[in-house]
């Protein structure tokens, strides 16, 4: 049953091929420091609310090791979770239960991922991650996210990503 709860869990992951665009985000602005962000990954988008002034996003990562890397098993992420972020302390402590989006639908009591992490074990399977930090949220802002083997890159896709992006530095 474990060995099937985990096979089920894995088809969910997409090979980590190196190079291309895993999904983008597009932000439009609801209100003061409300965002809606449409998430396009592999075709399928999901329309999310953050709150704040940033946001982050993270993967999860199964890496192969020992005898099934050398028979040439690939790879995989899938996306975990994306959340908003205030620049201010005091919002952040008041809104951190509030801030996150949960990806996949996978609950925490047969996650894959979850379990390897936990556990650390010296297996054939490990959990990695990647995470995009302290992006900013402005309206209009399209962005790509473009996966290597040492992570996630956000790409900005139009003026009002980049002249985000150069406010932000």
């Amino acid at each position: 049953l474990a060995i099937g709860l985990a096979a089920w869990d894995l088809h969910y992951y997409r090979p980590l091929e190196g190079d291309g665009t895993v999904a983008t985000l597009e932000l439009r602005q609801l209100g003061p420091q409300r965002y809606e962000v449409l998430v396009n990954e592999a075709g399928k988008t999901r329309r999310l609310t953050l709150e704040g002034d940033q946001w982050e996003l993270d993967a999860q990562v199964l890496r192969w090791a020992g005898l099934p890397h050398v028979l040439g098993l690939q790879d995989g992420y899938r996306l975990h979770r994306l959340r908003g972020r205030y620049l201010a302390l005091e919002q952040q402590r008041q809104q951190d239960a509030q801030l996150n989006s949960q990806l996949h639908a996978t609950p925490a009591w047969r996650d894959l991922w979850q379990w390897l992490d936990q556990f650390n074990a010296d297996l054939w399977l490990r959990a990695d991650a990647f995470t995009v930090r302290f992006m900013p949220l402005a309206d209009g802002a399209r962005f790509a996210i473009e996966s290597g083997v040492t992570g996630l890159t956000p790409v900005p896709l139009n003026p009002a990503a980049v002249e985000a992006l150069q406010r932000f530095e």
